[in-house]
């Protein structure tokens, strides 16, 4: 749990330093003082099957020349945000993993495994892995079985 949040905090730290910028004026931004993020940690999927992950919130507020603005949020906007920033928590994390002494496997497409834990262990923890996945075989389109690979968030 250490190497995550260890691994969330340096991808946070490198985020702000690309998109710590202020919004001054309407046709300006400037790199400001930095900018605040709250992250909550959770440890279960929708489906209530364990799964480790972090929400991070980033409010809209930075200082600049001692003064409180938005920020510039019209490139955290882009498509590839996330996945860029996926990319580089996942690379981090592994890098931790690895000082702490795990071994792992790489996959096709940068993702990588422990291999301490058998595939099959992991696969009985995964109920919406294999809907998922029925969905994809059926041919759907990606973007459409992901959007409905989620199961509604409950009122409860």
């Amino acid at each position: 749990m250490k190497a995550h949040d260890l691994a969330v905090q340096e991808t946070m730290q490198e985020i702000q330093k690309h998109y710590s910028l202020a919004h001054p004026n309407s046709q300006e931004f400037a790199e400001s003082e930095g900018m605040v993020w709250i992250s909550v940690r959770d440890g279960y999927s929708r489906e209530h099957d364990p799964h480790l992950h972090t929400h991070i919130i980033i409010p809209n507020i930075t200082k600049y020349k001692g003064k409180y603005m938005g920020l510039c949020v019209s490139k955290m906007m882009n498509p590839d945000f996330n996945k860029l920033w996926g990319a580089y928590y996942r690379n981090s994390l592994a890098r931790k993993m690895k000082q702490l002494g795990y071994d792992i496997s790489y996959y096709k497409g940068g993702e990588w495994r422990l291999d301490k834990y058998h595939w099959l262990a992991k696969e009985s923890f995964q109920k919406e892995l294999n809907r998922s996945y029925t969905r994809w075989a059926r041919g759907h389109q990606k973007n459409a079985w992901r959007k409905d690979q989620r199961k509604k968030k409950s009122k409860e």
